[in-house]
């Protein structure tokens, strides 16, 4: 009987061993799949904080531009229906959300000349000028509106600016040239009057 006792017991410890060992594997395995879902999810978080923050800074930026699109349109709109006020009014919202908004304060300048606010069109349209240097129309514009309001040597800084920007317009060599000639400068209005014959040989003035 002592024997067969001495027998079993390793065998049962063995048994009991083999059993412990595969319960732990269990356990440590399970461990780890948690450990891998909390993970998971931690890098799911992140994701989604970054794709927020994304969002966030994208959202705006093209919301505002859809905005200053709409109210372009609106205020071409007004114009068509002849609702100056309510365009200008317009125009003056999207120059307020977007200072460089060419278009606006072009648009504003136009309508200012035609309620006859010289001195705001001036102001709009130098905005213009100073943002897009390429504007030769507006420069004639502005010297015009510098000559009705008498300020002359705007006016020729306006002309100076042209033909720096178009050199082969025989027509503001010519005009800067009278201008000069009635400031009493001979020299000048007569080298721009020589530019003006060799650019338009054919024009007898």
């Amino acid at each position: 009987m002592t024997g067969v006792q001495t027998c079993a017991l390793p065998i049962f410890l063995t048994i009991n061993k083999g059993k412990w060992d595969e319960e732990s594997t269990f356990i440590e395995k399970t461990v780890d799949k948690e450990k891998e879902r909390e993970k998971i999810g931690e890098v799911e978080k992140t994701e989604q904080k970054e794709g927020e923050t994304l969002r966030k800074k994208i959202t705006p930026e093209s919301a505002g531009k859809l905005d200053i699109e709409a109210g372009l349109r609106q205020a071409a709109t007004y114009l068509s229906q002849n609702r100056i006020d309510d365009a200008a009014k317009e125009y003056k919202k999207i120059i307020e959300a977007d200072p460089d908004n060419i278009r606006a304060h072009q648009a504003l300048g136009e309508i200012y000349i035609q309620e006859r606010y010289f001195n705001e069109a001036i102001e709009e349209y130098e905005k213009v000028v100073k943002l897009d240097p390429t504007k030769g129309s507006l420069l004639d514009s502005l010297a015009n509106l510098y000559i009705r309001k008498g300020e002359i040597n705007k006016a020729i800084e306006k002309y100076e600016q042209l033909i720096a920007l178009e050199p082969e317009n025989a027509i503001t060599h010519r005009v800067l040239g009278d201008f000069y000639l009635k400031q009493g400068n001979r020299e000048k209005a007569i080298s721009l009057y020589e530019k003006a014959a060799e650019l338009d040989s054919r024009n007898p003035a």
